[in-house]
């Protein structure tokens, strides 16, 4: 009678623990998102090629089918209900301290991972840190935007499997958009930038060295800068 009792519990709790993974399971499911309206649609235009390289993190395709051969560009796609404000946080807003963001990391990434870096010392690494991360309150000028497209999307509402009315959607727009400026403004700037720091200008040749290579490689360096998946107003 013991043994039966303890049999049944095992399979009690597993049927338990079972259960709660596949509701588990359930409730993590995302729903496909589809699009359903796209700018110039209206007119006929198809999605363009470069939206799609963007939505793939094909940046090089992105800057292939721009023509933006000796451009620095970066890359960006945000998600919002509000498609004007959307613009707004994208273009207006965020860009400068996104660009900045991303002039830093870069720099400090090829930094780190050249060749002469394991060979320096603990206190030169500090040093390449601090110029980097100084960097990103920098300030790039003669940018243009070479390009801006809008995607409006839907969503089925967690927790359901189907949409049964439009109120069981969520309605919501993907903006792209792209902005460049030429390589050798670019290069000039930042250089400026590092050699303006008093811990640069302490600094030997071999670490300004790591730092000029970082910031040759950064040039031709992409980051896309997404926010799809959490952004929404």
């Amino acid at each position: 009678m013991k043994a039966s009792k303890k049999v049944f519990a095992v399979f009690a709790m597993t049927a338990l623990v079972l259960a709660a993974s596949s509701a588990k399971t359930a409730k993590n499911k995302v729903n496909k998102i589809e699009r359903v309206n796209w700018q110039g649609a209206e007119v006929g235009r198809e999605i363009p090629d470069w939206v799609e390289a963007v939505a793939d993190g094909n940046v090089e395709k992105v800057k292939k089918q721009l023509k933006l051969d000796g451009y620095k560009i970066w890359v960006f796609s945000d998600r919002g209900t509000d498609l004007e404000f959307l613009r707004a946080w994208t273009d207006e807003t965020e860009l400068m301290r996104r660009i900045a963001g991303s002039v830093s990391t870069s720099i400090a990434t090829a930094a780190e991972a050249s060749a002469e870096y394991s060979s320096v010392t603990d206190e030169q690494k500090k040093s390449i840190k601090a110029i980097t991360t100084a960097l990103s309150n920098c300030t790039i000028t003669g940018m243009d935007r070479k390009a801006s497209f809008w995607v409006q999307t839907r969503q089925v509402r967690p927790g359901l499997k189907k949409a049964k009315t439009e109120s069981d959607y969520i309605i919501s727009y993907i903006y792209y958009s792209v902005w460049a400026v030429k390589e050798d403004l670019y290069e000039k700037q930042v250089d400026n930038a590092m050699k303006n720091s008093k811990t640069y200008a302490d600094q030997d040749p071999v670490l300004r060295q790591i730092l000029t290579a970082a910031l040759a490689k950064s040039i031709g360096q992409t980051v896309p800068v997404s926010n799809e998946e959490e952004f929404t107003f």
